[in-house]
């Protein structure tokens, strides 16, 4: 059998763009706020797109305006033709807009639970930011940091009221979380 493993890269790109920013206006993030989303570079390994942006920062670097620095964040990446935004840009995005939105707030079980791979169960959930019928960014309610992102099992009124009755049913599925890192790839 022979089966074949592609790479490829590139920049940008009218169907990853449209993606990208369709996944923040869902939630609404305007992407022409911010400065990565001028410039997406993509590495694709067999049907997972990875997806970085560029960040200029000058200011902060005591550089001056002539010479500009690029440093590569994060984005996301997309999966079965679906984008997931990354942590890192989802904590980026709550700090610059000084607020939540699409986020769930878990408790310390469930954030030990999320790392190790698994799903979320709505008695973990301590709060949430709309839009939550879509992919959300899940957030450690204890020091506010992303740890990872998810997306709903159960849509609609129905995730509503498994949430308000705090079930010990599981509502989210685990999409990506940082203790990947820790477990591995494989």
């Amino acid at each position: 059998m022979d089966k074949r493993i592609l790479f490829k890269s590139g920049v940008g790109g009218s169907r990853i763009n449209y993606m990208v920013k369709s996944f923040f206006s869902s939630i609404g993030i305007d992407t022409n706020e911010f400065t990565w989303f001028k410039r997406i570079h993509w590495f694709r390994y067999n049907d997972l797109y990875i997806l970085a942006g560029d960040i200029v920062d000058t200011g902060s670097l005591g550089i001056d305006r002539l010479t500009k620095t690029y440093t590569g964040l994060w984005i996301g990446f997309i999966r079965n033709g679906r984008f997931y935004p990354s942590p890192t840009i989802m904590e980026y995005i709550y700090k610059t807009i000084g607020g939540y939105k699409a986020a769930i707030f878990v408790n310390e079980v469930g954030v030990k639970n999320f790392l190790y791979g698994r799903d979320l169960f709505a008695s973990s959930i301590v709060k949430y930011y709309e839009p939550i019928d879509n992919v959300v960014a899940v957030i450690d309610s204890i020091d506010n940091r992303v740890v990872g992102i998810a997306e709903p099992i159960v849509r609609g009124s129905v995730l509503k009221e498994v949430l308000k009755a705090r079930e010990e049913k599981p509502v989210y599925k685990n999409i990506f979380d940082l203790g990947l890192f820790l477990r591995g790839f494989y």
